[in-house]
């Protein structure tokens, strides 16, 4: 099934500050793909994909823990005890994410509102000759 090729990609590119969390040679097995198959009877793969994003975003997940251990199996990614909750803590993530930009681009207009016209329009070395004139 394409789905498999799909997920275990995903799995794959799945990456902390630009280091994979898988190795290359991650492949599913054959409970992973039991599971998978069940899920995708229930969710859509997009679903599956963005629980499995979720999981990879977790703090705990990727190692911040008391043993320092990463918890990246697909079994927690997707059964039915955690994709709910992975399901929904991506979508308040994809919220914030959204308001953060919305912030950014309202600081951005308001700094360029806030620069004279004349630094916009001249070089900064006639801008300065103009207020040294003053």
């Amino acid at each position: 099934m394409r789905e498999f090729e799909i997920i275990e990609s995903h799995m794959k590119k799945q990456r902390l500050n630009g280091r994979p969390l898988h190795n290359r040679r991650y492949r599913l097995t054959e409970k992973d793909r039991q599971l998978i198959k069940k899920q995708l009877k229930i969710f859509p793969l997009e679903d599956l994909l963005d629980a499995i994003t979720q999981t990879h975003r977790t703090p705990w997940n990727i190692g911040d823990n008391p043993l320092s251990k990463k918890y990246l199996s697909l079994r927690l990614c997707i059964d039915d005890e955690h994709i709910q909750q992975r399901l929904e803590d991506f979508e308040l993530y994809e919220q914030r994410l959204e308001r953060a930009a919305d912030r950014a681009a309202r600081d951005t207009e308001q700094q360029r509102e806030n620069i004279p016209a004349s630094t916009i329009t001249d070089t900064a070395a006639e801008y300065r000759k103009r207020r040294r004139a003053q």
